[in-house]
């Protein structure tokens, strides 16, 4: 509770120039006004009083790197969160004294922290918002958390091992970006249908197989062998029809029993066709 009001100028214009200082209940005092420079409010001016202690931390460390998280609890679990708290020190002990390594924690969360790999432990303390008589910051600094140790591990593998997986992965993307494009130029491929009939059919004239040919660069392809070989496993032909009032065209199943040499023959009768009918392949690669 705001009790008092010090240091208040007013000029003759009414304007009010200087600082103001509002003393708290609790002995502390708030700064407005010009003093305060850019920040326009310094708070908890003469505060003494230390934060809580934080909760222990959690951590894990792998390659390289030390994770340290804070659940956002204190020591004493009843203690609730002051007015006054700014944030959480982090502090890590290898084979030196402690040292400082973040302070970036102002909720529960985790930071990460490079770190050589070896052996370390950490405690956590909180730091508050006080400033001294001149305005200047002054946190108090809680006392440390318990400690957890936690061992950081190497990056797996030697330097040349390293660059080994980093060759081997710049091969595999080649390779992906090489297949990747194989299969979009494959739907660019040419579709060669042989009929003794042509492609489009009269009811009780018809009784032909349509053989397919797939033709890639300088490649023939007759065979689904040779198709999946060029453009993937998953590689199919896909037949679809059209009768003459329809509007959009029907896809065949590649189960279907009129189908043979793995979709490169599609055997027609009259049965097949009602008054006029359109058939056409189409090469799918996905």
């Amino acid at each position: 509770m705001i009790s008092d009001l010090k240091g208040l100028a007013v000029d003759k214009a009414g304007a009010s120039s200087g600082t103001a200082v509002f003393h708290s209940e609790d002995g502390t005092k708030t700064a407005i006004g010009e003093q305060t420079g850019a920040k326009g409010i310094v708070p908890f001016i003469g505060d003494t009083t230390p934060p809580p202690i934080p909760s222990a931390p959690a951590c894990d460390g792998s390659a390289g790197v030390l994770v340290v998280a804070w659940d956002g609890g204190w020591q004493n679990s009843v203690e609730a969160t002051p007015p006054d708290f700014a944030g959480i020190i982090v502090e890590v002990k290898g084979t030196g004294d402690w040292a400082e390594e973040d302070r970036t924690l102002v909720a529960a969360g985790s930071v990460p922290i490079a770190v050589a790999p070896g052996d370390y432990q950490v405690r956590l303390r909180s730091f508050d918002n006080a400033h001294d008589e001149a305005l200047e910051g002054a946190p108090n600094v809680s006392d440390p958390s318990g400690m957890v140790s936690v061992a950081v591990e190497d990056v797996p593998g030697s330097a040349q091992e390293a660059q080994d997986v980093a060759e081997q992965a710049a091969e595999d993307a080649v390779k992906a970006l090489t297949q990747s494009q194989t299969a979009l130029d494959g739907r660019q491929a040419v579709m060669h249908i042989d009929s003794s009939r042509g492609l489009v059919f009269k009811n009780s004239q018809v009784s032909t197989v349509l053989t397919v040919t797939v033709m890639y660069a300088d490649l023939i392809i007759t065979d689904i062998v040779t198709l999946r070989e060029t453009f993937g496993q998953s590689a199919y032909l896909e037949w679809q029809w059209k009768r003459i009032d329809d509007t959009d065209w029907g896809t065949i199943s590649v189960a279907d029993s009129r189908l043979s040499q793995g979709g490169f023959a599609f055997t027609i009768t009259s049965a097949d066709v009602d008054t006029k009918t359109v058939f056409q392949c189409i090469l799918q690669t996905d």
